[in-house]
Formats: structure tokens, sequence, C-alpha cells
């Protein structure tokens, strides 16, 4: 008589009840999109491209900008340019959102961004000024232990044309930082008066002005001004006072006028290279002024006028000189 096998052990359906307690394990924490079972924070990959620079306003400290953001990252991580704070920014919108989803699982998300940004223009150097104007992104849900971004260098880039507003593109950069705040945001994870880190990206591109027409336009007259104390310093004061004088007025004249083109073409708080071009013209004007003064002073006198001319030569030739190292040092510092 055959004895009948024992029954089977239900090893499929054994199987397939861990399988399935994995699935949902899997699922739960990849739904949270943070969570990493080795502890370290979730990359994302993040690109960019600037399409647009405009509206520089140094007096309210600020530019435009119109980019692409985009991410690649698993389906259950939802979009996390979603999650974008843009630190230095006073006002942005999303213009148009995408998400595709690709054949690996992977959701390929873009964002095309407009808004206006904080920039603290330094116009020392104006109109030959360089600026760096950023765009600075943080996640706003999750510290750097949690989410850190990469930058997608390979594929960010700018695509302006500033031509036709006088500046050129210099160069461009996208870049990851970690940025330290003085404070736990009320985590209850973190000990009291700790600090908090955060992932930061920063999308950077460095403009230059092309400023020889600029400068040239505002200082033209400052410019004349000079050249008329140059041949004030040629009328000898034995010729009569009155040419001399004449002279003199016109190039004060010329250089007031100049001025106030020049105030208005810069910021108010900052002292611009053309400032600074106006001031040596106008110390150079008020020697002139002054030599012209005490020349007409020693003529009254009956002091000779060989000892005269010497003293403008000198006077003329030594401020001259000292005009000419300054404007040197002026440009080469700009």
């Amino acid at each position: 008589m055959r004895v009948p096998p024992p029954p089977a052990r239900p090893r499929g359906l054994l199987l397939a009840a861990i399988t399935a307690l994995l699935i949902l394990f899997l699922g739960a924490t990849a739904t949270h999109g943070i969570d990493r079972a080795d502890g370290a924070p979730r990359v994302v990959k993040m690109g960019a491209l600037v399409t647009a620079l405009s509206d520089f306003d140094p007096v309210d400290q600020s530019f435009r900008a119109t980019f692409w953001l985009w991410t690649t990252v698993p389906k259950a991580y939802g979009n996390p340019l979603k999650e974008i704070d843009y630190s230095n920014a006073k006002s942005v919108r999303v213009d148009a959102s995408l998400a595709i989803p690709q054949d690996n699982g992977t959701v390929w998300y873009q964002h095309k961004m407009s808004g206006t940004f904080t920039h603290d223009w330094n116009l020392s150097a104006f109109p030959f000024d360089q600026q760096t104007l950023t765009i600075e992104m943080e996640n706003n849900a999750y510290d750097a232990s949690t989410v850190v971004f990469k930058p997608d260098v390979a594929n960010a880039s700018n695509d302006v044309d500033l031509s036709s507003s006088g500046w050129t593109v210099k160069s461009f950069s996208l870049t990851e930082t970690t940025k330290k705040y003085t404070s736990t945001f009320g985590d209850p994870t973190l000990a009291p008066r700790s600090p908090s880190y955060y992932s930061r990206l920063v999308i950077a591109t460095e403009i230059s002005r092309d400023g020889l027409l600029t400068f040239l336009k505002l200082s033209i007259a400052a410019i004349a001004a000079i050249l008329l104390a140059v041949a004030s310093y040629f009328l000898h004061i034995d010729r009569g006072k009155e040419p001399r004088f004449a002279i003199l007025a016109a190039s004060v004249f010329a250089l007031v006028v100049s001025l106030q083109t020049a105030a208005g073409a810069g910021a108010e708080a900052s002292l611009t290279l053309v400032d600074r071009f106006h001031a040596v013209a106008l110390a150079y004007v008020v020697v002139a002024v002054v030599v012209s003064i005490i020349a007409h002073i020693m003529f009254n006198r009956g002091v000779a006028m060989d000892r005269i001319n010497r003293l403008e030569r000198r006077a003329g030739v030594i401020s001259t000189a000292i005009l000419v190292v300054l404007l040197l040092l002026l440009f080469a510092t700009a």
C-alpha cells in the first residue's frame, strides 16, 4: 500500500506574502520621497537656462529674469521644483509647468519662471562696471541632511542677448553651496539654539557694461572744461585779464552743466567713476582759477612779468602732471 506524500509547503504563498510586504514598505518610504535606508540625503539634480535679463534698477536694487528649471527624479518623489524657495526674490511666478513621465519610472519636470530679484548694484566703476546677477534657490521643506541639490552643469546654460542695452554677458555658472542659518526654525529634532543647514543652488550671470560711449556723453563737457583751463595758462595777464577769466568762467559753466547731466546717471548713494572724474576736473579748474587770481594780484602790485609767467608755467605744468597721474590711477583702478 502506497503512503501518500505529505502535502507541499505553501512556499509560493509565503514568498508572495513577503514580496507584497516588501513592496508596501518600499512604497511607503518612497512616497515620502525623503528618507533613505543609509541615512544619506536625497540628491536632486537640477539644471537651469536663463533666457532673459532686464529692468536693471540700481535705485530699487533689483533686476528681472526669465529662466527654465528642470529635474528628473523617481515618480514617487513628486515634483521637487514646487518645494523651491527663491531666497533673493522680490516676486516670482511659474509661467509654465511640464511633467513628462519616462520609461524607467522617473518623471522629467520643467518650470518656466519669471521674477524680480534683489541685487546690490556696485556702481563705483560706472559706466565700466561689472555685475554678477544671482538667483538663489533652496528647498523650503527639508534641510541639507535630507535634500541636497546637484547642478546639471552639462546642460545648464545662458541664452541672454544684452547687446541692445549696452551690456555683455561675460560668464554663467550654476553651483551648489550650503547656507547656514542661526536658527532651528522650531525643528523639534534639533537641539535648541543649534544652527540649520540648507542646500542652496545659485544661478550666477556675470555681465559687463560697454560704457565708453556713455562715459563720453556724460563727460564731454568736463573734458572741454579741462581743455579750457589748460588754454588759460597761455593767456598772459599783461595782455588783459578779461579773456583769461572769460575762458575760466566758460570752463566752470561747462563743468556745472556736465555735473547736472551726470548726476542722474548712477545711483545717488554711489560715487561712480564719472563722479570721481568730475571731481578731479573740478579740482584742476579751481587750481587754474586760483593761479589766475594770484597772477592778477601780482600784476597789480607791479611784480615783474617774468616772475609771474614763471609762476604760471610751473603751476600749469605741475597741476597738469598731477591731473594726468590722477586720471591714470582713476581708470586703472576702475
